[in-house]
C-alpha cells in the first residue's frame, strides 16, 4: 500500500484504487496510468485538478514595500532585502525560489513570525500603509492567515480534538457570558467545515492526530476559513499529501480565490506552481527578481531568475 505512484508502478502487478473506504477501481498495472490512477483517486479528470482558478484578479489586497528581513544569526545581513509586491483579490500569486531564497522567511514575517527586525510597509483596503504586524494575532485582525510549511509544528495540536483545532483562531467568537464557550456552536460550524472540506474523521471529537496527513491539512485550512481572511498565506501546502488530497486542496484554493480571497502560494513543486498560480514572483538570495505572468512562466525563465 502506498501513495506514491512511481513506487506503485515499478512493484506492483495489480492496482486496487480505494476513494472514501471503498474499492473504485483494480486492474493488472498494465491497464493504468499515473494520470488514470490519479483521477480514480479525486473521481474527476487530471486536467480538471491542477488547473488554475478561472477567476479575473481584481483590486490589490495586500501591498507590501521594502520589506526587509534581518539574518537572526547575521545581524547586519539581510535574509529578505527591500522586496515590493502586490497580491489581488481572487489572483493565486506563486512565490518562487531556490532554498535559502526567503520564501517561507516573507511568509512567516508577513504574519508577524519574524525572529528577526523587519522592516518595510503594508497596506490593505481600508488600512492605511502600516509597520510590519508584531505578532500574529494583529495579522489576524487585519484578515491575514498563514498555513505554514509544518502542520505538525505550527498547523494542528495533534492530541486536541478537530473540534478544537478548526475553532482554536476564532475562540472569541464564541465566548459567552462567565468565560464560557457556545459548544453546540462550535460543534455545528466544525461538522459543517468537516462536510465542506470533506475531512474524513468520525466526528468533531476525533483526535487530530488520528487523521491522515491530507486530512490534517485539511484541518489546518478549515480553521483559517472559519476566520473569513481575506489574505491567505500557503506555504507548502501539500507537501507530504497523497494526489487525491492534494488535488482537494487545489480545489480549496479555487474555491476562496472565487470568494475573492487573495492567495499568496509558496511551493517548491515547480509543475504546481506554475499550474495554478497567475503570476509568479521569484525570489533569489532574498530579492525580488522578477514577476511573470502565467503565460510567461515558463519553467527556464522562473528557474533563471531563480539562479540569478
Amino acid at each position: 500500500m502506498s501513495h506514491r505512484l512511481e513506487e506503485v508502478f515499478e512493484i506492483a502487478d495489480r492496482i486496487t484504487v480505494l476513494r472514501d473506504g471503498r474499492v473504485v477501481a483494480t486492474a493488472p498495472r498494465s491497464d493504468w496510468t499515473p494520470t488514470s490512477v490519479v483521477a480514480a483517486m479525486v473521481g474527476r479528470e487530471i486536467r480538471e485538478i491542477f488547473a488554475r482558478p478561472r477567476t479575473v484578479p481584481g483590486a490589490t489586497a495586500l501591498s507590501v514595500a521594502d520589506w526587509t528581513l534581518e539574518d537572526p544569526l547575521n545581524p547586519g545581513r539581510a535574509v529578505l532585502d527591500r522586496v515590493s509586491f502586490e497580491a489581488r483579490e481572487g489572483e493565486v500569486l506563486g512565490i518562487a525560489g531556490l532554498v535559502g531564497s526567503g520564501r517561507t522567511a516573507l511568509a512567516t514575517s508577513l504574519f508577524g513570525l519574524a525572529r528577526s527586525r523587519v522592516s518595510g510597509t503594508l497596506a490593505m483596503p481600508g488600512r492605511a500603509a502600516t509597520t510590519p504586524f508584531r505578532h500574529p494575532a494583529e495579522a489576524i485582525a487585519a484578515g491575514v492567515a498563514l498555513v505554514g510549511e509544518d502542520r505538525q509544528h505550527d498547523g494542528i495540536l495533534p492530541q486536541a480534538s478537530v473540534l478544537e483545532n478548526l475553532t482554536l483562531p476564532t475562540l472569541s467568537r464564541y465566548r459567552r457570558s462567565a468565560g464560557l464557550l457556545d459548544d453546540s456552536s462550535r460543534w455545528r460550524d466544525s461538522a459543517t467545515q468537516m462536510e465542506a472540506l470533506r475531512i474524513r474523521a468520525p466526528s468533531p471529537a476525533s483526535r487530530a492526530a488520528a487523521l491522515s496527513g491530507g486530512n490534517q491539512q485539511k484541518v489546518v485550512f478549515g480553521k483559517w476559513l472559519l476566520a473569513k481572511p481575506r489574505v491567505l498565506l500557503l506555504d507548502e501546502p501539500t507537501r507530504g499529501v497523497d494526489v487525491g488530497a492534494k488535488a482537494e486542496i487545489h480545489e480549496i484554493v479555487g474555491r476562496l480565490a472565487a470568494e475573492g480571497v487573495a492567495i499568496v502560494l509558496i511551493s517548491s513543486e515547480l509543475p504546481e506552481l506554475l499550474g495554478v498560480s497567475h503570476r509568479v514572483l521569484v525570489l533569489s538570495r532574498g530579492r525580488a527578481r522578477a514577476t511573470f505572468p502565467f503565460d510567461q512562466a515558463t519553467p527556464e525563465a522562473v528557474m533563471a531568475a531563480a539562479t540569478a
